[in-house]
């Protein structure tokens, strides 16, 4: 309840309400609410659904995982780890930027392929489904026997189990926007090389790698 009584003062104290005020939206007393919020006393369901109701805020909200929590990565502190050998004419190596929290059931990354690169071997096949956007450049798919042509703008979404590879068959570095459920970038080999990932630079949270491949 100390929980439930803290994330309930902070809620309010976000609302910019007093104590009074909430007495007020709710109808309980305020020894009663100060108790609750000091973890002196354990609120009711009904209690719990007065006061989800006065502060706008779904009743699950006082019992969250901290762990679902929001995870912000601001855009200059993006975790990017690069693959390969570099690009013989950019220099430039494959990058993964990270998007999503660690840790959780799918994973958010932008690709950016050089010129010429292939994104997987030709039989890499893993566990869970991926959704691809492409932001730039223009990749050819392959997915089993099935291949087609992709430019800014489309976007695919196939089940990863069925061996597949991605290869950037434009003139321009070709970066993609994708989704992976469950988690696994940080464990693919990349154009047939079990090289390791060497991370670019760091945000303030580390990311884990995935656990699929």
């Amino acid at each position: 309840m100390l929980s439930f009584g803290k994330r309930l003062r902070k809620l309010r104290l976000s609302r910019s309400l007093v104590l009074d005020e909430l007495v007020a939206k709710t109808g309980l007393s305020r020894p009663y609410l100060s108790q609750i919020e000091t973890g002196k006393a354990s609120p009711s369901l009904q209690t719990v659904h007065k006061l989800a109701a006065a502060l706008n805020v779904p009743a699950t909200y006082f019992f969250a995982d901290d762990g679902l929590s929001a995870h912000i990565i601001r855009k200059n502190e993006r975790p990017v780890v690069t693959f390969g050998p570099p690009d013989p004419i950019t220099g430039q190596p494959m990058s993964l930027t990270m998007l999503s929290a660690p840790n959780r059931k799918i994973e958010l990354v932008i690709l950016e392929i050089p010129k010429g690169y292939n994104a997987a071997k030709q039989d890499q096949g893993h566990e869970g489904e991926e959704c691809f956007l492409v932001l730039s450049g223009r990749i050819r798919a392959e997915q089993a026997d099935n291949s087609f042509d992709a430019g800014e703008g489309d976007s695919f979404h196939w089940d990863g189990t069925i061996p597949h590879a991605i290869h950037n068959v434009g003139n321009v570095p070709a970066k993609l926007l994708v989704a992976r459920s469950p988690p696994g970038f940080m464990m693919v080999q990349f154009s047939g090389e079990a090289t390791a990932a060497v991370p670019k630079r760091s945000a303030r949270r580390a990311v884990a790698p995935g656990k699929n491949s």
